[in-house]
């Protein structure tokens, strides 16, 4: 789905650019996916840090999902403040300078284990950034999914409609993208055209194992989520999670959601 091709950026990366760009690092180095980050400080004013390296063959504008989500509007995230990137071999290291997100995310982890304490207040955000960034025109894709659709073809044991219902969504949405208690959606490497209901199937399919978040979920958003693009959604996600799902209780009711699915397509 994702950058499975991307070298990993080093701490050694996360100083030369800190240096590059006039930053004083002020953080522990924080390592997300192949990228290594952390809280910066330049004059008197907070920033977060981030580093990436992809090998000159693979580096492709697609790659610059932070600079291009300047198009995104109406939904809470860090911009672009400043950049820079150098070339070592056979590497491009880029490095962003991002505005500085004083909220915690909601879960260490992509998979919510715990109930969090959150508001009418930031379900409402949840929504309008989820019907915001849908709304927003793009041609970037950069998860591919369908390219997945053989494996998932394989992994349940029958034929799956491919989804024809697409939308601007969040390609890896989890609880450790999205923090609280007010709300900022994180990691905008990943963004593009999907199945219409994707970024909330994420987060559904992440919080199986917490009943009281999923459950409000389709609440919240029904018409997204027991949509036929949204169904391909959780569908997909279930399989992409499926080696992180976090106890019994999530195993169990991410079994009982795909054979309802899957019940329905007959």
């Amino acid at each position: 789905m994702l950058d499975e091709d991307m070298a990993e950026a080093s701490e050694s990366d996360l100083h030369e650019a800190a240096q590059r760009l006039g930053l004083v690092l002020t953080g522990p180095p924080v390592r997300s996916f192949f990228s290594v980050g952390s809280k910066a400080r330049r004059d008197e004013d907070n920033y977060w840090l981030r580093v990436r390296r992809a090998h000159l063959l693979t580096w492709t504008p697609r790659r610059l999902g932070y600079v291009e989500s300047t198009a995104v509007h109406g939904v809470p995230k860090p911009v672009v403040i400043d950049s820079t990137q150098w070339f070592d071999a056979p590497n491009i290291v880029r490095a962003e300078v991002l505005s500085f997100v004083p909220a915690t995310v909601i879960s260490p982890s992509l998979h919510l284990k715990t109930v969090p304490a959150l508001s009418d207040t930031w379900w409402s955000a949840l929504s309008d950034a989820v019907k915001n960034l849908a709304d927003t025109p793009t041609l970037r894709d950069t998860a591919h999914v369908l390219d997945d659709v053989p494996f998932l073809r394989r992994f349940y044991g029958r034929e799956i409609p491919e989804p024809t219902d697409w939308a601007t969504e969040h390609e890896d949405p989890h609880w450790a993208n999205i923090t609280g208690p007010d709300l900022h959606i994180l990691d905008w490497d990943f963004w593009g055209r999907q199945p219409r209901g994707f970024t909330v199937a994420g987060l559904y399919c992440t919080s199986l194992g917490v009943p009281d978040v999923s459950d409000r979920l389709l609440q919240e958003f029904p018409g997204l989520l027991n949509s036929p693009s949204g169904k391909w959604s959780i569908l997909y996600h279930l399989w992409y999670r499926r080696k992180g799902l976090p106890s019994f209780l999530a195993w169990e009711r991410a079994a009982t959601v795909a054979r309802s699915i899957l019940r329905d397509l007959t």
